[in-house]
């Protein structure tokens, strides 16, 4: 019945989702692990300060992995992930209409955000302070490891899971929209922001 192929599309989205929070816990574990490993005296606050410090890192380190066991699912299936997630590059000639708008986007939220966190207020001050905590971890170290992160491996990620994985497995199962809406849902919720 229609329910039960929208119950195994929605279980087949949680276990992607499964395994991309999966393989970021361990990876943070380990990480754990080997900084108590090098200092045994280190407190809990002291611990987190330091795996925070390599979320660039592991941030790669999920999403490379995560890749790599999708790939490895679908292949052990007898399937293949490229034509699942349809892997079609857009016309060349609308590369630079979309960078000038992601770049215009991208310029006007962070102005906006500028203005409700700084000049307004309006947000609790544990949020700013999340918020460029987070923006430090990025743009702190290495550069070309922090441009590869954030330019190209997670947007790619994101696209992968997001719109390849879930928004495609769902569009089978319900009406177009509905899957939109949940994909962007998941989307959000993933950058803490519903």
């Amino acid at each position: 019945s229609k329910s039960v192929e929208i119950l195994i599309a929605l279980a087949k989205c949680f276990g992607f989702l499964l395994v991309w929070l999966g393989v970021q816990f361990v990876l943070v574990q380990i990480m754990g692990v080997v900084i108590m490993l090098q200092n045994p005296t280190i407190s809990a606050e002291g611990l987190k300060e330091a795996v925070y410090k390599y979320s660039l890192e592991l941030t790669v380190d999920t999403n490379l992995i995560a890749l790599i066991i999708f790939f490895l699912i679908y292949r052990i299936r007898g399937k293949s992930l490229l034509k699942k997630i349809d892997v079609s590059l857009p016309d060349k000639s609308s590369y630079a209409p979309v960078a000038i708008v992601g770049a215009t986007g991208q310029f006007v939220t962070a102005l906006i955000l500028g203005l409700l966190m700084n000049v307004l207020n309006i947000f609790p001050q544990k949020w700013v302070d999340a918020l460029n905590d987070a923006s430090g971890a990025v743009t702190e170290g290495n550069p070309l490891l922090s441009f590869f992160a954030v330019v190209i491996l997670a947007p790619l990620f994101e696209e992968i899971l997001c719109r390849g994985l879930i928004l495609s497995t769902l569009k089978k199962v319900m009406p177009k929209w509905y899957a939109i809406v949940i994909s962007a849902s998941i989307f959000g919720i993933i950058h803490g922001n519903p």
